[in-house]
């Protein structure tokens, strides 16, 4: 009885393994490990709805420069590599709290809420731009940096429209 009992444990631990293996796929962008970009969106409605009158949010669009050639001189890998490091840059960047993903392609998006400065804004869309700069390749090099565009906005904002 006790090998049946061990049997169904191991059984269930396993689904409950397949279970959480599928929604993080489900829910994270394979590349680069940042939540895709349905995730994202989710999340920051869910953000957005629940805003207080005191509180504003930053919507971060931010684009890799230069990602192309990466592509075309050094290939897929080299551009892989890129997204990766890209990702954990803005990931070191923001607080375990914000929103940090991937829309595709070379963007990323941050979101920021809570009591929200344009200085605050400026000096993280300053940080991406100091930081976000690689050099990838051997004999070729290719710079890429980061441009990065954002949206200030208070309680009553819509996804689409910050977007």
């Amino acid at each position: 009885m006790t090998q049946k009992n061990i049997g169904l444990s191991d059984e269930t631990h396993k689904q409950d393994s397949l279970l959480e293996e599928l929604q993080r796929r489900a829910t994270k962008d394979a590349l680069s490990g940042l939540m895709n970009r349905e995730t994202l969106e989710l999340h920051i409605k869910e953000r957005l709805k629940a805003m207080t009158p005191e509180e504003t949010c930053a919507l971060f669009i931010v684009d890799l420069d230069n990602f192309k050639q990466v592509n075309d001189t050094l290939g897929h890998r080299a551009g892989d590599q890129a997204i990766r490091q890209s990702a954990r840059i803005l990931s070191g960047l923001f607080r375990a709290g914000d929103i940090v993903g991937r829309l595709g392609g070379d963007e990323f998006v941050v979101f920021l809420c809570g009591q929200i400065s344009e200085k605050l804004v400026r000096g993280k869309a300053a940080a991406i731009c100091e930081n976000l700069h690689l050099a990838l390749g051997d004999r070729t090099v290719v710079n890429v940096t980061a441009s990065v565009g954002v949206h200030l906005a208070g309680r009553g904002q819509e996804f689409d429209g910050l977007y």
